[in-house]
């Protein structure tokens, strides 16, 4: 039989391993946004606060600029983009799970959830259209003309935003 710090410290060998399976993931899944946060952190161990501090308020006056200079160009080139990434990870996969599984969209079987994949977040002035693959129990299916390489029936959900 196992004691409890043998049992304490597999668990926390799983929460590490989980962590840096998560970690690597994000960094394949998301390159420019780690980029962001590693570059400045690397020039700040290599040349010090000084020099990271301007690499990271040079551009950030550039972009303050165009923003004022020209919002329409802005919005289309970087504003709507960088909101669609934020409301996918902060609105939308939040509360993926109990609103999929409320609306008969996933299902809960024997302790699992099986649920559609959130695949994209596209936000303009007035709404947000959410991609999701229809076909969440990982089965596949021959592709058809709507239908993604991978055999995933893909679903444009609609919400409006903004308040009345």
């Amino acid at each position: 039989m196992r004691s409890g710090t043998d049992l304490a410290r597999d668990h926390a060998a799983d929460s590490r391993a989980a962590f840096i399976t998560g970690l690597i993931r994000t960094l394949v899944v998301h390159p420019i946004a780690a980029a962001v946060l590693a570059v400045p952190s690397v020039i700040w161990v290599r040349y010090g606060w000084p020099v990271a501090v301007a690499v990271v308020t040079v551009p950030g006056s550039l972009l303050t600029g165009w923003a004022v200079a020209d919002r329409a160009s802005f919005a289309h080139w970087v504003g709507w983009r960088l909101l669609a990434f934020w409301r996918r990870f902060w609105t939308y996969r939040r509360h993926w799970q109990p609103v999929m599984v409320i609306s008969g969209l996933g299902r809960h079987l024997q302790g699992r959830d099986y649920l559609p994949r959130l695949v994209r977040v596209d936000c303009d002035g007035w709404a947000d259209r959410v991609d999701r693959a229809r076909n969440g129990h990982g089965s596949r299916r021959r592709p058809s003309n709507d239908q993604s390489p991978g055999g995933e029936t893909i679903l444009d959900l609609g919400f409006l935003v903004g308040g009345a």
